[in-house]
């Protein structure tokens, strides 16, 4: 998929400090199909669970937004099987919010919006905002393919990620919202993603029931498509 030049406003995964790597991992496992296919999509939480089981499912969710590594990997991890990465938006634009503007350099960003699933279920949904300027060429490449999701191109730096403010959080969030429906504050976090040149990508994310299937894609409820 090629990015193209836009100038309408929309408004990210992440991988722990490490060494680099020489080249991102591109295998059948870590790279996802781009399918603009219809998927389940429904909050992390089920409202219509008894008293026990949302609580269950709120332990999850608090050790999902505490996680400091590569959301891909854990989504991979849980679905056991590779994931399907459906690109919904991506594009090159420079009418970027302030919130980002004030954390990334540059004047020109990639914003792009995708779901990871599984099975057909949504696992999470993420807003990115990347900096073209001091972007390696192998990421923009990676980028521009829409087949590879953030995680695994990042293996190839030394990153750290930050959280954002909440309300900076906020702003993105809904952002990302406005885009694929389906709001869940509860569930979402937003941060910045640092190299050694400085931050280079600011996240928004939210986590979807999916994240809570288990080996063989089974879940003890039912969504409606979306």
């Amino acid at each position: 998929m090629n990015l193209t030049d836009r100038h309408t406003p929309s408004t990210p995964e992440a991988a722990p400090n490490t060494a680099p790597n020489t080249a991102p991992d591109t295998t059948p496992n870590a790279t996802l199909s781009s399918v603009p296919s219809a998927l389940e999509r429904a909050t992390f939480i089920d409202g219509a669970a008894d008293t026990a089981a949302q609580e269950r499912h709120r332990w999850l969710l608090r050790l999902l937004l505490a996680q400091d590594g590569s959301t891909t990997r854990l989504c991979q991890a849980i679905a056991a099987m590779p994931l399907t990465l459906q690109v919904r938006q991506q594009t090159v634009t420079d009418a970027a919010p302030a919130c980002v503007r004030d954390v990334l350099r540059g004047e020109r960003f990639i914003y792009r919006i995708t779901s990871l699933a599984a099975r057909g279920q949504v696992m999470m949904d993420n807003l990115v905002y990347v900096a073209l300027d001091g972007l390696p060429q192998t990421m923009r490449d990676g980028l521009d393919s829409g087949a590879i999701p953030i995680g695994p191109l990042l293996e190839s730096l030394w990153v750290r990620r930050k959280p954002l403010p909440a309300d900076v959080a906020t702003i993105l969030s809904e952002q990302l919202w406005s885009e694929v429906g389906l709001p869940d504050a509860a569930a979402s976090r937003a941060y910045t993603i640092a190299t050694p040149g400085g931050n280079m990508f600011v996240i928004a994310e939210t986590y979807r029931r999916g994240m809570r299937m288990n080996a063989d894609g089974v879940r003890t409820d039912s969504v409606p498509r979306a």
